[in-house]
């Protein structure tokens, strides 16, 4: 079974774009707070945001979902975990 680019190319645009709006959204607050140290919290879930738009565009590709539902939780705890230790590190620091 060849390799489908065309449903690769069209996850990575969404994925892509999904998390793009979600760091200008973070970017937003983080300026108009005055406090640009919020972004480095944002890097994990931002893995968590590609993770889950990924897993419910590739919903009915014929993988196997059982898979696909371990990426995501591994991605999520990861993600999650990340954003609440860099988080914590910063909290009370400008």
């Amino acid at each position: 079974m060849p390799f489908p680019w065309g449903d690769f190319a069209v996850n990575l645009g969404v994925t892509a774009a999904a998390v793009v709006a979600a760091m200008a959204a973070l970017m937003a607050v983080a300026i108009a707070i005055r406090n640009q140290s919020i972004i480095d919290i944002a890097w994990g879930p931002g893995f968590v945001v590609i993770a889950a738009v990924s897993y419910g565009l590739s919903a009915g590709s014929g993988g196997d979902g059982a898979r696909r539902l371990v990426v995501l939780v591994l991605t999520a705890v990861w993600g999650l975990r990340l954003g609440a230790y860099i988080g914590r590190r910063n909290l009370g620091h400008g």
